[in-house]
């Protein structure tokens, strides 16, 4: 096999000012990787530009998206409109309008990207390139903040939060526990550099998945590990015919061995981190249940969405119970059942129907992110989001037979 960097895999040369453009997106989207001060140095009329830009988009291309991209558009298109929906209900209910709308589509609008792929026929490889550049700058910020947490100015908790305990971050496993960017990114960079060690080692792909999977395991969450190390684990079944898997399971072997021998140095105090700091290990299970009982008390509700800033999301807060930490019931509170089904519907399909055309990066990271989406739902705001629409657009390209690059 080629190196996937070769000239053999890059359809032409890099597109430098695509990648620079990607790159500096998600830097805006993930809010300079959780810097602090982000809301002063971007003002949010910049935000509001982008929710205009994508509302223009679509509508002026509506014709030619449901004609187009035969695999994801409607899904795309779905995401982008429902939320209107919850957002129109919560304001007849006496709701703010323009508070509701701003919470929603300040995230949601970005999945108008997938579009923006589609017309502008984004090469894999650029956004590959563009995608590592990212999850390089958000890993290197995590590993320095770990080393120096004194002059940590991304992903800490400021004194003016009510989750302020006197340290810059939580503390895990004697880490800080620093949210620089999101994990999703250097998720999918893992299961994308994990596919090409698994197919031919070379450090080129090894020296990255390393550092990829250190900037996952500084995110100190345990639903991510777990899922993350199931799904490499089913990679072996959906590629049988690797003739270099046998090196990878041997790596796995090594793995486990050592994560056993050093368990109490990465993971013991993972294990009760939750206890610790919320007082009750159940406290996602009761967050599960009072928004379960929320649902089921107004139908109506529970079909087009709750939306944000709501007296029962506000009562629900001050438990800690909070719709964005318990997966897809959350989002079902907020943006109703209906939202969340066509999701299910997609992996549905990406299990039964496509998963033998789409690349295995993509498989395993949609699997990674459906094993934790009962905790952590796979997009939940602008840069999960981001995420998201580049996982759609690869999909709709190998699916359309309309990209070169291969890890064959």
């Amino acid at each position: 096999m080629n190196n996937i960097f070769s000239k053999n895999y890059r359809e032409g040369k890099i597109n430098y000012w695509a990648v620079i453009l990607l790159v500096l997106l998600f830097v805006f989207v993930s809010n300079g990787y959780n810097i602090v001060g982000w809301g002063y140095m971007v003002p949010k009329r910049y935000t509001y530009l982008l929710i205009a830009i994508a509302f223009y988009y679509i509508v002026t291309n509506y014709t030619t998206i449901r004609q187009s991209n035969p695999f994801f558009s409607k899904y795309a298109l779905f995401m982008f409109m429902w939320p209107l929906v919850t957002v129109l209900c919560r304001a007849i209910n006496g709701g703010n309008l323009g508070e509701e709308f701003f919470s929603c589509y300040s995230w949601v609008s970005l999945i108008f990207l997938y579009f923006v792929f589609c017309k502008y026929k984004v090469r894999e490889f650029d956004l590959i390139i563009a995608l590592s550049i990212s999850a390089i700058i958000g890993a290197s910020i995590q590993i320095y903040e770990q080393l120096n947490p004194s002059e940590a100015i991304c992903g800490i908790i400021t004194q003016d939060s009510e989750f302020y305990m006197g340290e810059v971050a939580e503390i895990r496993n004697n880490l800080f526990r620093f949210i620089v960017g999101n994990p999703r990114l250097p998720i999918l960079m893992a299961c994308f550099y994990w596919c090409c060690i698994t197919k031919k080692f070379n450090f080129v792909y090894a020296i990255p998945l390393f550092l990829f999977l250190v900037s996952v395991y500084l995110f100190l969450t345990r639903q991510i590990l777990i899922s993350l190390a199931a799904s490499f684990a089913f990679s072996f079944i959906l590629q049988s015919k690797s003739k270099n898997k046998n090196w990878a399971l041997i790596a796995i072997i090594i793995g486990v061995f050592f994560v056993h021998k050093y368990w109490s140095i990465l993971f013991a105090d993972l294990a009760d981190s939750y206890e610790q700091n919320t007082g009750s290990t159940d406290i996602r299970i009761e967050g599960i249940t009072y928004y379960l009982r929320v649902l089921a008390s107004d139908p109506i509700s529970a079909i087009i969405g709750h939306g944000h800033n709501t007296a029962i999301q506000a009562a629900a807060d001050r438990l800690h119970f909070f719709a964005n930490d318990i997966g897809f019931i959350g989002e079902a509170f907020l943006y109703g059942v209906i939202w969340i089904i066509p999701y299910f519907v997609l992996l549905y399909k990406v299990a039964k129907v496509y998963h033998k055309t789409l690349p295995l990066y993509i498989v395993l990271f949609i699997i990674t992110t459906a094993i934790s989406s009962i905790m952590i739902f796979p997009y939940r705001n602008g840069s999960e989001m981001y995420i998201w629409a580049c996982v759609l657009y690869i999909a709709e390209l190998h699916l359309t037979g309309k990209t070169k690059l291969t890890l064959k």
